[in-house]
């Protein structure tokens, strides 16, 4: 009778195993390629002051979704984190400025308070005084488009 059990057993688990093995595949690869695809991440930083802006320029080499992530305000001569909006804007460089076509009012965050589709060329990325500042405050940009 043990042998039994056990060898009905053995088949049950063999007619299982083998069952499990018509799963339909998981892909393990990006459907594209990442010889097409990689990601550039920027880093902006700088001092902006009361009424005061600064902007940053960039070429990205194709058309492309840009994410701008303001990542922290702190004081000019401090460390401690600023809960203090700031003004980013999104556009094309204009003389000694920045063109802003997008702008946003922003506290500093971990993911991109600014999304934008746009084409190959030179863009640029402001950062400006919400009205809110009366002392000077450094900030931290980072950009990211695909390239």
């Amino acid at each position: 009778m043990t042998r039994l059990v056990v060898a009905v057993g053995l088949t049950t688990l063999a007619a299982l195993a083998t069952a499990c093995g018509n799963d339909t595949p998981t892909p393990t690869s990006p459907s594209i390629p990442d010889s097409l695809v990689s990601g550039t991440s920027r880093l902006f930083t700088g001092t902006v002051g009361a009424q005061g802006s600064s902007f940053y320029s960039f070429t990205i080499p194709q058309d492309s979704g840009v994410f701008v992530t303001l990542a922290s305000v702190t004081a000019e001569n401090g460390r401690d984190a600023l809960a203090t909006p700031l003004q980013l804007g999104f556009g094309v460089p204009r003389g000694t400025g920045c063109a802003a076509t997008t702008t946003v009012t922003v506290a500093a965050g971990l993911t991109p308070q600014l999304r934008e589709y746009t084409t190959q060329g030179v863009h640029c990325v402001s950062v400006s005084d919400a009205s809110t500042l009366t002392a000077p405050v450094r900030f931290a940009i980072r950009i990211g488009y695909f390239q």
